[in-house]
Parts: C-alpha cells; sequence; structure tokens
C-alpha cells in the first residue's frame, strides 16, 4: 500500500488510451494529525506540493510525453489549497520528458477556480524551451486556459 504523498504506476490497457496509469495518494486531514487549521492547511499544502512533485517525477522517469490530471484532492481539501499547489508545482517544477500538461476538471466552479489560480501565478511564469505546454480543460464547460 502506498503511504500519503507517494505514487506508483500500472500499465494503462483497456479503454485507457494510455501507456501508464499513475496513481497517487493524496492528504486529509487525518493524515497530519493537527486540529489547528494554519497549520493543517499548511501541511496539506506540502503534501499536495510533494505528492504533484512525486507524479512528475514518475513521469518523468517513465519518460512520458504527456500527462492528464485530475484535481487531485479529498473532502477536507479545499479547492484553493489544491489548486494553488497543483499549479505552483507544475509551474515551478524541473521537466525533461514531459511536453503537455492537462489538467482536467470536471465541476465548473472548480474548474474556474483553477484557471484563476492558472492565470494569476502564470503570469510570473518564464516558459523556458524545454518546457512543457500546460492546459487546464473543463469537461462540463466549454472553456480552457493555457500557459504556451
Amino acid at each position: 500500500p502506498l503511504k500519503v504523498g507517494q505514487v506508483a504506476h500500472t500499465p494503462g490497457g483497456g479503454s485507457l488510451m494510455c501507456d501508464w496509469v499513475i496513481h497517487a495518494v493524496g492528504p486529509t486531514s487525518a493524515h497530519t494529525g493537527d486540529k489547528d487549521l494554519l497549520k493543517l492547511d499548511l501541511q496539506i499544502d506540502h503534501i499536495m506540493r510533494e505528492m504533484i512533485t512525486n507524479v512528475l517525477q514518475k513521469a518523468d522517469k517513465l519518460k512520458a510525453m504527456s500527462i492528464v490530471l485530475p484535481p487531485i484532492g479529498s473532502w477536507d481539501v479545499t479547492d484553493n489549497i489544491a489548486s494553488v499547489a497543483i499549479i505552483q508545482t507544475l509551474l515551478s517544477y524541473k521537466y525533461h520528458s514531459l511536453k503537455a500538461i492537462n489538467l482536467v476538471i470536471e465541476k465548473e466552479v472548480v474548474f474556474n477556480g483553477y484557471c484563476k489560480v492558472f492565470i494569476d501565478n502564470g503570469a510570473f511564469w518564464t516558459k523556458k524551451a524545454y518546457d512543457p505546454i500546460i492546459s487546464v480543460s473543463g469537461i462540463s464547460s466549454s472553456g480552457s486556459c493555457k500557459q504556451q
């Protein structure tokens, strides 16, 4: 069994149009053991960043060219904590093989929140030639936001 923040991969297959599925275990308040809400938020933010870094490192190790991410979190990880941690980690990671990253989000309100965080943080991102294209797409909305 994986611990919180850890990742593992299995082969893709069946109706999945991918070579691998990278599984990640996200945090919940039960994993931090802290009842202080500020400390809890900081611990969850740290675990989220570590987990996304582990996903990206695993994708690089597998020499993946692209990756699709859902809005990883749990019932007690707020969309704001998750979106900031995920977007900032994606924008600061030193990439090797990945050329495209797409966050696919089902709920429109969550999609709008991720796009806002992405645009707010992307303004400070200096894309290098080897960095991937990062985009946020909504399933139920017709919109998307990209940094190219």
